[in-house]
């Protein structure tokens, strides 16, 4: 899993058809040991509640075996320079930066645990646009809009994330 070339035409159409902003180099700084991959929207929010400000939702870009890869993602805004966004979430690939493009069409939803299925951009003419479960198991092929899916987290999961966000799941 790379992160994706801003240039590619992939992302571009699939960035258009999301409707978020023009992708940006976004700095990791995953130095908390309780923040986990895979639980971003919670790391955001507890990150936000400290010395960072406000958390930013919309979606990382990622480039595998030549597909394109929207996927739901929260980083954070600095306090002093309000341009900058961090992002406090681990990755798989260990990347420095990663491509990250706002969304204030996509927020994720804390109380009820609902965020916002990945997208996946895989053919040649960049017409075929695919959503992809929290698995990664396609389950839309025919892209028309994009859809929520709620998380259904076990107790131990659930307990562990309201030690970062105490409103998760209050509403599920």
């Amino acid at each position: 899993m790379n992160v994706a070339d801003p240039n590619n035409l992939k992302l571009k159409k699939l960035v258009e058809l999301i409707g978020c902003s023009e992708p940006v180099e976004t700095k990791v700084v995953a130095t908390n040991p309780e923040y986990r991959i895979g639980k971003c929207w919670f790391n955001a929010y507890h990150a936000a509640l400290g010395e960072l400000e406000n958390v930013v939702h919309g979606w990382l870009f990622w480039e595998i075996n030549g597909s394109i890869i929207g996927q739901h993602h929260a980083v954070v805004r600095e306090k002093r320079q309000h341009t900058k966004m961090l992002d406090v979430t681990p990755n798989a690939g260990d990347h420095e930066s990663v491509l990250f493009a706002e969304s204030v069409d996509h927020k994720f939803d804390f109380e009820r645990l609902k965020g916002w299925v990945s997208v996946l951009c895989d053919d040649e003419n960049q017409i075929s646009v695919k959503q992809l479960d929290i698995n990664g198991d396609i389950i839309n092929e025919g892209y028309e809009r994009i859809g929520k899916t709620s998380l259904n987290p076990g107790q131990k999961e659930l307990t562990e994330v309201r030690k970062l966000c105490g409103i998760a799941g209050s509403k599920s």
